[in-house]
């Protein structure tokens, strides 16, 4: 009697792990499909539908860390990088090695402006899987923010190594050997970008600035044009054509070009910068003061910025205020002292006792 018992026991004990096993594989089966068919949602464009899905799974699982890092790769996507940032960090909560959880937290912070944080996630992102290619542009992208362009060129190159049809890796790099002055190179690294996708606005915008800086005007109109033909709402492509129409004496349209880039991007320093450049060649100094003082106001460090600030004090016969700001520029960036021993802004000032104060007394520190 007993031994029936107890092997009634067992049978009923039996079921039970069955059904408890049938249970859990049922609900992971479940869960499994949700995913798949978010992704599907995902890869297919279907963002809001993807999003509502993703949001359903992490109420049944609300401590799945790839659910959470298909969020973010989503909102990432969706131009919403404050959620997606909140995306990342829950699925760094439940998986703390997760590169790519690192690598997205990167992206969402470059595009909310947070450099140096994009900067500390891609590099971790880097420590704990060094073969995302992505992740390398990320860093080299901060880098670049910070003017480091030599460690951003080692990162695009490593970027470029991992994964050659990048285009952004590409657009990187042009960035990079933009900023050491190495235009011709920038040229060949963005016509391989262009190769890659020709409907992006960057490249082209890039394609500009290099052809800009190699005195091929003509053809730096072409690839500004088709730039703002792709994205008539983005604001640098406005300040590289008013340089472009600048360098062609065309004053007047540069004029309302540099209003169009204030317009679109009212927090870009150099906007200011390059209104404040046309209003000089149209001699209107007070006014080009004034739109350098907001330049310089949303960058302090922008020194060329003060400089041009003490060539209009110059022109318009106010030595005190032109030696100020003159000698801070200087100051800040000595290289600037050549050109101003030979700017004819300063003709007004050039025999008075502070302008020459300034010169003698960073060729000795120089000397």
């Amino acid at each position: 009697m007993n031994n029936i018992v107890i092997k009634i026991l067992i049978f009923i004990f039996a079921l039970l792990i069955i059904f408890i096993v049938t249970g859990v594989v049922r609900k992971m089966v479940y869960f499994l499909s949700l995913i798949s068919t978010a992704r599907n949602l995902y890869f297919k464009g279907e963002y809001t539908e993807a999003l509502k899905l993703y949001d359903r799974i992490i109420e049944i699982d609300s401590r799945n860390p790839d659910a959470y890092l298909d969020r973010s790769s989503l909102l990432i996507d969706m131009k919403r990088p404050e959620e997606a940032l909140e995306s990342a960090d829950m699925s760094i909560k439940f998986y703390p090695t997760s590169a790519y959880a690192y690598f997205n937290r990167s992206a969402a912070l470059l595009d909310l402006k947070n450099y140096q944080e994009a900067l500390d996630s891609a590099t971790r992102a880097i420590e704990l899987n060094p073969e995302i290619p992505l992740a390398y542009s990320n860093q080299s992208a901060a880098l670049l923010h910070f003017r480091r362009f030599d460690e951003a060129l080692t990162a695009i190159e490593k970027s470029i190594s991992l994964d050659s049809k990048s285009m952004q890796a590409w657009n990187n790099k042009c960035s990079a050997l933009i900023g050491m002055k190495r235009f011709e190179e920038a040229l060949s690294a963005i016509d391989k970008s262009i190769s890659l996708n020709s409907k992006n606005c960057q490249t082209h915008n890039n394609r500009a600035v290099c052809l800009l800086n190699l005195k091929r005007v003509d053809e730096a109109f072409a690839s500004i044009d088709k730039a703002i033909q792709l994205n008539p709402y983005w604001g640098d492509t406005y300040n590289t054509k008013t340089a472009c129409l600048i360098e062609k004496k065309q004053y007047n349209e540069a004029q309302i070009c540099s209003k169009k880039a204030i317009d679109l991007n009212p927090d870009n320093w150099i906007s200011y910068h390059n209104s404040a450049l046309v209003l000089m060649k149209l001699g209107k100094y007070q006014e080009s003061i004034t739109q350098s003082e907001k330049a310089l106001r949303l960058n302090p460090k922008a020194h060329n910025v003060e400089y041009n600030i003490a060539c209009a004090y110059s022109i318009l016969n106010n030595p005190e205020k032109s030696i100020k700001h003159l000698k801070s520029a200087i100051t800040n960036s000595p290289e600037l002292l050549n050109l101003a021993l030979e700017d004819d802004d300063f003709i007004s000032i050039k025999n008075h006792p502070g302008f020459k104060e300034i010169i003698s007394s960073f060729r000795e520190t120089s000397g």
